[in-house]
Protein backbone atom coordinates (compact mmCIF):
# COMPACT_ATOMS: atom_id res chain seq x y z
CA UNK A 1 0.00 0.00 0.00
CA UNK A 2 1.54 3.33 -1.09
CA UNK A 3 0.63 6.48 1.08
CA UNK A 4 1.16 10.26 1.12
CA UNK A 5 1.78 12.69 3.51
CA UNK A 6 1.78 16.21 3.04
CA UNK A 7 4.55 18.35 5.01
CA UNK A 8 4.76 22.07 5.79
CA UNK A 9 7.69 23.87 6.42
CA UNK A 10 7.73 27.52 7.63
CA UNK A 11 10.70 29.37 6.23
CA UNK A 12 12.77 32.09 7.72
CA UNK A 13 11.34 34.72 5.34
CA UNK A 14 7.93 33.79 6.40
CA UNK A 15 6.76 31.83 3.51
CA UNK A 16 5.50 28.07 3.78
CA UNK A 17 6.64 25.10 1.64
CA UNK A 18 4.84 22.24 0.91
CA UNK A 19 6.43 18.81 0.23
CA UNK A 20 4.63 15.35 -0.78
CA UNK A 21 6.05 12.27 0.69
CA UNK A 22 5.30 8.62 -0.35
CA UNK A 23 5.53 5.79 2.51
CA UNK A 24 5.12 2.76 1.72
CA UNK A 25 4.22 -0.57 3.86
CA UNK A 26 7.68 -1.53 5.69
CA UNK A 27 9.75 1.54 4.29
CA UNK A 28 10.56 5.26 4.75
CA UNK A 29 9.32 8.22 3.69
CA UNK A 30 11.17 9.35 0.30
CA UNK A 31 10.52 12.52 -1.42
CA UNK A 32 8.50 12.11 -5.18
CA UNK A 33 7.33 15.83 -5.82
CA UNK A 34 9.08 18.73 -5.76
CA UNK A 35 8.23 21.68 -2.95
CA UNK A 36 5.59 24.23 -3.67
CA UNK A 37 5.96 27.49 -2.18
CA UNK A 38 3.47 29.87 -1.66
CA UNK A 39 5.47 32.06 -4.22
CA UNK A 40 4.37 29.39 -6.52
CA UNK A 41 0.87 28.71 -5.29
CA UNK A 42 0.89 32.59 -5.88
CA UNK A 43 1.98 32.34 -9.75
CA UNK A 44 -0.53 29.26 -10.51
CA UNK A 45 -3.33 31.06 -9.13
CA UNK A 46 -2.50 34.31 -11.52
CA UNK A 47 -1.82 31.89 -14.78
CA UNK A 48 -5.54 30.51 -13.57
CA UNK A 49 -6.74 34.03 -13.75
CA UNK A 50 -4.98 34.99 -17.49
CA UNK A 51 -5.92 31.83 -18.51
CA UNK A 52 -9.52 32.25 -17.41
CA UNK A 53 -9.48 35.75 -18.72
CA UNK A 54 -8.35 35.02 -22.40
CA UNK A 55 -11.41 32.25 -22.80
CA UNK A 56 -13.78 34.96 -21.84
CA UNK A 57 -12.52 37.10 -24.32
CA UNK A 58 -12.30 34.26 -27.27
CA UNK A 59 -8.38 34.32 -27.56
CA UNK A 60 -8.48 31.07 -26.44
CA UNK A 61 -10.84 27.92 -27.30
CA UNK A 62 -12.42 26.61 -23.90
CA UNK A 63 -12.79 22.95 -25.08
CA UNK A 64 -8.71 22.51 -25.54
CA UNK A 65 -7.88 24.42 -22.31
CA UNK A 66 -10.68 22.03 -20.73
CA UNK A 67 -9.06 18.43 -22.45
CA UNK A 68 -5.52 20.04 -21.17
CA UNK A 69 -6.46 20.41 -17.74
CA UNK A 70 -8.51 17.10 -17.46
CA UNK A 71 -5.20 15.58 -19.05
CA UNK A 72 -3.08 17.45 -16.06
CA UNK A 73 -5.76 16.35 -13.45
CA UNK A 74 -5.34 12.77 -14.57
CA UNK A 75 -1.56 12.90 -14.04
CA UNK A 76 -0.31 12.94 -17.73
CA UNK A 77 1.92 15.47 -17.22
CA UNK A 78 3.38 15.19 -14.52
CA UNK A 79 6.94 15.57 -15.52
CA UNK A 80 7.07 18.57 -16.53
CA UNK A 81 9.61 18.37 -19.02
CA UNK A 82 6.82 16.67 -20.81
CA UNK A 83 4.42 20.02 -21.06
CA UNK A 84 4.53 21.36 -24.60
CA UNK A 85 5.00 25.07 -24.98
CA UNK A 86 1.63 26.93 -25.46
CA UNK A 87 -0.10 26.91 -28.71
CA UNK A 88 -1.38 30.07 -29.92
CA UNK A 89 -4.39 29.97 -31.78
CA UNK A 90 -4.86 31.82 -35.04
CA UNK A 91 -5.80 35.31 -33.88
CA UNK A 92 -6.83 37.11 -37.25
CA UNK A 93 -6.24 35.90 -41.05
CA UNK A 94 -5.89 38.90 -43.12
CA UNK A 95 -5.29 39.71 -46.83
CA UNK A 96 -2.09 41.33 -47.31
CA UNK A 97 -0.05 42.81 -50.31
CA UNK A 98 -0.99 43.97 -53.79
CA UNK A 99 -1.33 47.44 -52.70
CA UNK A 100 0.96 50.85 -52.51
CA UNK A 101 2.03 52.08 -49.41
CA UNK A 102 0.24 55.75 -50.18
CA UNK A 103 -2.58 54.32 -51.24
CA UNK A 104 -3.19 52.47 -48.01
CA UNK A 105 -2.10 55.61 -45.87
CA UNK A 106 -4.88 57.32 -48.06
CA UNK A 107 -7.64 54.36 -46.92
CA UNK A 108 -6.55 54.76 -43.18
CA UNK A 109 -7.39 58.23 -43.23
CA UNK A 110 -10.91 57.93 -45.22
CA UNK A 111 -11.65 55.61 -42.45
CA UNK A 112 -10.61 57.99 -39.95
CA UNK A 113 -7.98 55.94 -38.42
CA UNK A 114 -5.11 58.78 -36.91
CA UNK A 115 -2.43 58.22 -38.49
CA UNK A 116 0.67 59.67 -36.44
CA UNK A 117 3.56 61.40 -38.33
CA UNK A 118 6.03 58.93 -37.20
CA UNK A 119 3.80 55.73 -38.63
CA UNK A 120 3.45 57.90 -42.01
CA UNK A 121 7.38 58.63 -42.20
CA UNK A 122 7.90 54.88 -41.88
CA UNK A 123 5.64 53.88 -45.13
CA UNK A 124 7.29 56.79 -47.27
CA UNK A 125 11.03 54.95 -46.47
CA UNK A 126 12.72 52.86 -48.97
CA UNK A 127 13.01 49.71 -46.44
CA UNK A 128 8.98 50.09 -46.63
CA UNK A 129 8.17 47.41 -49.06
CA UNK A 130 4.82 45.93 -50.79
CA UNK A 131 4.36 42.44 -52.18
CA UNK A 132 3.00 42.53 -55.75
CA UNK A 133 0.33 40.15 -55.18
CA UNK A 134 -2.43 39.62 -52.44
CA UNK A 135 -1.63 36.59 -49.87
CA UNK A 136 -3.43 35.47 -46.93
CA UNK A 137 -1.71 35.76 -43.79
CA UNK A 138 -2.70 33.53 -39.84
CA UNK A 139 -1.90 36.37 -37.54
CA UNK A 140 -1.08 35.07 -33.48
CA UNK A 141 -1.26 37.14 -30.67
CA UNK A 142 1.61 36.52 -28.17
CA UNK A 143 2.79 37.68 -24.80
CA UNK A 144 6.13 37.92 -24.21
CA UNK A 145 6.16 35.47 -21.41
CA UNK A 146 4.77 32.34 -23.91
CA UNK A 147 8.30 33.39 -25.89
CA UNK A 148 10.70 32.48 -22.97
CA UNK A 149 13.39 33.81 -24.25
CA UNK A 150 16.04 32.38 -22.36
CA UNK A 151 18.71 35.22 -21.58
CA UNK A 152 16.50 38.36 -21.00
CA UNK A 153 13.50 40.13 -22.74
CA UNK A 154 15.47 42.27 -25.25
CA UNK A 155 14.11 42.88 -28.98
CA UNK A 156 16.83 40.32 -29.85
CA UNK A 157 16.02 37.66 -27.49
CA UNK A 158 12.09 38.03 -28.32
CA UNK A 159 12.92 37.17 -31.88
CA UNK A 160 14.82 34.29 -31.19
CA UNK A 161 12.36 32.85 -28.64
CA UNK A 162 9.65 33.59 -31.55
CA UNK A 163 11.42 31.39 -33.97
CA UNK A 164 11.79 28.59 -31.76
CA UNK A 165 7.77 28.62 -31.41
CA UNK A 166 8.04 28.47 -35.58
CA UNK A 167 6.82 32.30 -35.45
CA UNK A 168 7.51 34.43 -38.80
CA UNK A 169 7.86 38.39 -38.32
CA UNK A 170 5.01 39.93 -40.16
CA UNK A 171 6.18 42.10 -43.34
CA UNK A 172 5.57 45.80 -42.25
CA UNK A 173 2.67 45.86 -44.63
CA UNK A 174 1.11 43.74 -42.39
CA UNK A 175 0.57 46.79 -40.10
CA UNK A 176 -1.39 49.12 -42.57
CA UNK A 177 -3.69 46.13 -43.57
CA UNK A 178 -4.34 45.07 -40.22
CA UNK A 179 -5.68 48.48 -39.03
CA UNK A 180 -7.63 48.39 -41.95
CA UNK A 181 -9.06 44.95 -41.26
CA UNK A 182 -9.28 45.85 -37.12
CA UNK A 183 -11.73 48.27 -37.02
CA UNK A 184 -13.66 46.88 -33.91
CA UNK A 185 -10.46 46.74 -31.43
CA UNK A 186 -11.23 46.67 -28.08
CA UNK A 187 -10.60 50.42 -26.20
CA UNK A 188 -7.91 50.86 -24.36
CA UNK A 189 -6.21 47.80 -25.93
CA UNK A 190 -2.54 48.21 -27.96
CA UNK A 191 -1.11 45.56 -29.52
CA UNK A 192 2.74 45.82 -31.51
CA UNK A 193 3.94 44.29 -34.98
CA UNK A 194 6.86 41.98 -34.54
CA UNK A 195 8.53 43.11 -37.65
CA UNK A 196 11.78 44.22 -38.78
CA UNK A 197 12.57 47.77 -37.73
CA UNK A 198 12.13 50.58 -39.92
CA UNK A 199 14.67 53.78 -39.31
CA UNK A 200 12.49 56.68 -39.36
CA UNK A 201 11.83 60.34 -37.82
CA UNK A 202 11.40 58.01 -34.67
CA UNK A 203 14.55 56.12 -34.64
CA UNK A 204 14.15 52.08 -35.15
CA UNK A 205 10.49 51.96 -35.26
CA UNK A 206 7.49 49.18 -35.61
CA UNK A 207 4.32 50.10 -36.18
CA UNK A 208 1.45 49.79 -33.30
CA UNK A 209 -2.45 49.87 -33.71
CA UNK A 210 -4.21 51.26 -30.63
CA UNK A 211 -7.50 52.67 -29.82
CA UNK A 212 -7.54 55.37 -27.21
CA UNK A 213 -10.04 56.92 -26.44
CA UNK A 214 -12.36 55.83 -28.98
CA UNK A 215 -9.93 57.18 -31.83
CA UNK A 216 -8.16 54.31 -33.97
CA UNK A 217 -4.27 54.98 -34.28
CA UNK A 218 -1.83 53.47 -36.27
CA UNK A 219 1.68 54.77 -34.56
CA UNK A 220 5.38 54.28 -34.36
CA UNK A 221 6.92 53.06 -31.48
CA UNK A 222 11.07 53.11 -30.93
CA UNK A 223 11.55 49.44 -30.77
CA UNK A 224 15.70 49.22 -30.16
CA UNK A 225 17.62 45.65 -30.51
CA UNK A 226 18.56 45.80 -26.50
CA UNK A 227 14.83 47.22 -25.61
CA UNK A 228 13.79 45.26 -22.35
CA UNK A 229 10.02 43.65 -23.01
CA UNK A 230 7.45 43.20 -20.18
CA UNK A 231 6.08 39.53 -19.67
CA UNK A 232 3.02 41.22 -20.87
CA UNK A 233 4.12 42.99 -23.94
CA UNK A 234 1.73 41.26 -26.86
CA UNK A 235 3.33 40.91 -30.16
CA UNK A 236 1.84 39.98 -33.39
CA UNK A 237 3.34 37.03 -35.88
CA UNK A 238 2.29 35.50 -38.78
CA UNK A 239 2.51 31.84 -37.84
CA UNK A 240 3.05 29.51 -41.38
CA UNK A 241 0.48 27.27 -42.85
CA UNK A 242 1.61 23.85 -42.71
CA UNK A 243 2.60 23.16 -46.66
CA UNK A 244 1.54 19.30 -46.10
Amino acid sequence: MCRRLVVCTHEPDGSVSRGVWRLRDGEGLSMTIHVVTDELLGQLARRQNELFQRVRKGAVSVRPVLESLQRLIEGQFADQSAVQPPDHPVWKSIISGGGIGEDLLVELKASDVLVSEWAEDMVKQPAFTTSPGPMELDLVLVPVRDLKPENGSTTLDVWVGAQKLKLELCPAEVGLHLRLAYMDQPLGESVRLAMIQIRSLGGLSVFELANIDGQLQLNAVLVRPGLEWGPEDRLVFVRPRSSV
